[in-house]
């Protein structure tokens, strides 16, 4: 007189009798497209922002899938509230932000921890790009250099320190070796400004580059002169006179001292690197018989 035993039943609501785990109030799977419970519907993950990831809450689907609006199989969606966040998107690099659910950010490459990036990215374990080798810029010009990024002071060293393609206005190759040099005279080089870097400007050692206008043995770019006072062989400030005349008789046939600037005791200006008899010859006739005036400079 019971519906108890095998095969028996006291109520005839079952919408699956082969199946012992489908009946009314069976606990449901969700997302798996069969109806334990029998309510002719599938429980799904709710998928808030429809990415097609959901969170950890559910929702009642009135069909066997979950494939309608707002509905998710899967509930990994780390922001649920995010369409651009869920497991697999693009990672925006650097912004804080954890696009692909993996639990960190993706930062651009900091070599040289200068605090400015290569286009090159690194993963970062958390969702800043504030650690060792992590930067949220990628506008590093030489991130091997950590002297070198944009904003960076110019050094004297003939590199673009502070990223902007373009020298300091104050660095430049003054005596021509291939060494740049820095001045703080603040317009380039004028002959006279202070080196404050790089090269020593004018080597003891004439740099035939150079053109070395007084001849002395020093570019004219290093020393700043050029003969203004041909025949002032003596360098008074004067002249010519006796005592550039007997300077220079000196120095030739007595073992005199040479002249401070040889260029001055090119009388002729024919370029000679020391004076010589035609120079002689020029400057007495010059002085005494009506000879023409000493070449300019």
């Amino acid at each position: 007189m019971d519906c108890n035993d095998a095969g028996e039943a006291w109520t005839n609501g079952d919408c699956n009798d082969g199946d012992a785990g489908i009946f009314p109030g069976a606990t449901e799977v969700i997302g798996d497209g069969i109806d334990q419970n029998c309510d002719g519907g599938e429980l799904c993950y709710a998928d808030n922002d429809n990415d097609g990831f959901g969170g950890f809450s559910t929702v009642f689907s009135a069909d066997l899938d979950c494939f309608d609006f707002g509905e998710a199989t899967v509930s990994n969606d780390c922001d649920d509230n995010n369409p651009t966040v869920y497991p697999g998107a693009t990672e925006v690099v650097g912004d804080g932000i954890d696009q692909n659910c993996d639990g960190g950010e993706i930062c651009y490459s900091d070599s040289d921890g200068d605090g400015f990036g290569s286009v090159a990215t690194v993963a970062s374990a958390d969702l800043d790009c504030s650690d060792a080798g992590e930067s949220v810029f990628n506008i590093d010009c030489d991130d091997a250099d950590n002297t070198v990024y944009p904003g960076a002071p110019e050094l004297c060293d003939g590199i673009d320190n502070d990223c902007d393609f373009t020298l300091s206005p104050t660095e430049i190759d003054v005596d021509g070796d291939g060494i740049v040099e820095c001045t703080i005279d603040g317009g380039g080089w004028d002959g006279v400004g202070s080196v404050t870097g790089g090269d020593d400007n004018c080597p003891t050692t004439f740099n035939p580059a150079q053109t070395d206008t007084d001849l002395d043995g020093i570019g004219d770019a290093c020393d700043g002169f050029c003969c203004l006072l041909r025949a002032d062989v003596d360098n008074s400030g004067t002249g010519p006179d006796i005592a550039d005349l007997v300077y220079l008789v000196a120095f030739m046939f007595s073992g005199g001292p040479a002249p401070p600037c040889m260029g001055q005791a090119d009388i002729d200006g024919s370029g000679s690197a020391t004076p010589d008899i035609a120079d002689l010859v020029y400057l007495v006739a010059f002085m005494f018989s009506g000879g023409p005036a000493p070449a300019p400079c």
